[in-house]
C-alpha cells in the first residue's frame, strides 16, 4: 500500500482470497467506509448531531421530544407515534393548499424534490440514517412548513389544530429533532 511506513518490515494480514475474491475483512471494512462516503459528501461537517450520553443525563427533558418526531433520531419511537397520523393531515393540508384536487403527481413532485436532495441531506447527519429517509424526509418537511404556516395565521378552511402548542413547538427545535433547513426550503 506504500504509505510511506519506514519501519521494521511487518507481515500484512491478507486482504484477499487466493481465487482473487475480496476476504471477509476486505468486504466488512469496505461497508463500514461507504457507511462514511454516504454521511460525509459535503463540504461542511454535519450539524445535525446525537447529544452525547454524559450531557443528555444531566436533563433528559431537554433533548428527548415530547409528542412529535422529526428527522431519523427519533423516528419510529412508539411513544411518538400518535403523531405520525397529524403529520399525514398536515402533509394532505399542506398539498391541498397549491393543489386542490391534488393527485399523486403532487405527491411525487414533493418525493422528487427530497430524492434528488437525499445524499446532501443524509450528509448533515452525524449517524448514518435509514433507507426511507425519503418518505420521512417529505411528511416531516410538510407537517412542520403546515404547522409554521398556521402559526403565522394561514389557515386552510376553519379546522381546528389542537395538537398546536407549546410542546410540538419546544419539540420542532430540540437538537436530535430535526431535518436540514434546505429541504424545507426546496419543499417549500
Amino acid at each position: 500500500v506504500g504509505w510511506g511506513w519506514q519501519g521494521p518490515e511487518r507481515e500484512m494480514p491478507e486482504v484477499a482470497e487466493a481465487d482473487g475474491r475480496p476476504s471477509p475483512l476486505a468486504c466488512t471494512m469496505m461497508e463500514k467506509l461507504q457507511s462514511y462516503s454516504v454521511t460525509g459528501t459535503q463540504d461542511e461537517p454535519c450539524s445535525i448531531h446525537r447529544v452525547p450520553p454524559s450531557i443528555r443525563e444531566i436533563d433528559p427533558g431537554s433533548y428527548q421530544p415530547q409528542i412529535v418526531s422529526i428527522g431519523p433520531y427519533h423516528h419510529g419511537n412508539p411513544k411518538l407515534k400518535a403523531m405520525e397520523e397529524h403529520k399525514w393531515r398536515y402533509l394532505d393540508n399542506l398539498l391541498l393548499r397549491k393543489h386542490p384536487n391534488y393527485s399523486t403527481q403532487a405527491v411525487e413532485e414533493c418525493s422528487e424534490v427530497v430524492r434528488k436532495s437525499e445524499a446532501g441531506a443524509r450528509s448533515y447527519y452525524s449517524e448514518p440514517i435509514g433507507l426511507d429517509s425519503v418518505k420521512m424526509m417529505v411528511v416531516d418537511g410538510c407537517f412542520i412548513i403546515e404547522l409554521l404556516l398556521i402559526f403565522h395565521g394561514v389557515s386552510v378552511g376553519s379546522e381546528e389544530y389542537p395538537i398546536l402548542g407549546n410542546v410540538v413547538r419546544r419539540d420542532i427545535f430540540k437538537l436530535e429533532n430535526q431535518i436540514p433547513f434546505f429541504i424545507l426550503e426546496e419543499l417549500f
